[in-house]
């Protein structure tokens, strides 16, 4: 993230959570200023960090780049939408925008996930036991370049595998079925993520 921002040094972060990455970042360069949008300020963030509980205190015209820092799975397409029109007008002429997310599984795992949720509804259909817990939308790369699409200029996207240590490892973009992949290298976690570049232009 700190190559792709170039330069640019005034930023929001948007659904910051513990704030790791922009911390990480104030470590590589001291001279970034950065607002961190979140419920609550959370201990462990950097001291620099300004918290804002919502996009109306974020000044008009203001940043120079956004992070969407796994984030955007807690909206709907249309709410991010909405969020994306109300975050422009935040943003400065030739801004950048980084969405880092979770990809999509491969299709076998997704297949899998599907058989075992109806194998445990079988067995548990009278207990009332809640059996599956959304905790949002993971949305493959066409659509998020789509929807970002509408409101920014696409640059680049970049596709990382996750070993068992929990380091990123850059891969080409797979091949995929309806943005599920076909299949995954071996030695990595079923977990990867999906880095999008855009640009705003004025």
């Amino acid at each position: 993230m700190h190559r792709k921002l170039k330069g640019k040094r005034r930023i929001l972060s948007f659904g910051i959570g513990n704030g790791i990455t922009e911390n990480e970042l104030l470590c590589l360069d001291n001279h970034y200023k950065i607002d961190g949008i979140d419920f609550f300020r959370d201990p462990n963030w950097d001291s620099r960090i300004s918290h804002k509980k919502t996009i109306d205190e974020c000044n008009n015209n203001e940043y120079e780049a956004i992070l969407f820092n796994s984030s955007i799975y807690n909206f709907s397409d249309k709410d991010l939408e909405e969020l994306l029109s109300e975050i422009k007008v935040k943003l400065s002429s030739e801004s950048t925008i980084i969405c880092w997310e979770q990809d999509l599984p491969p299709v076998t795992n997704f297949v899998r996930s599907l058989l075992s949720k109806t194998f445990f509804y079988l067995k548990n259909k009278y207990t009332k036991r809640v059996l599956t817990v959304f905790w949002g939308e993971i949305r493959s790369p066409a659509k998020i370049t789509k929807i970002f699409g509408n409101h920014f200029i696409h640059k680049s996207s970049t596709f990382f595998l996750v070993d068992k240590d929990l380091n990123n490892h850059e891969t080409p973009n797979p091949s995929r079925f309806f943005g599920f992949k076909l299949k995954q290298a071996k030695g990595f976690l079923i977990n990867s993520s999906q880095l999008h570049i855009f640009e705003n232009i004025k």
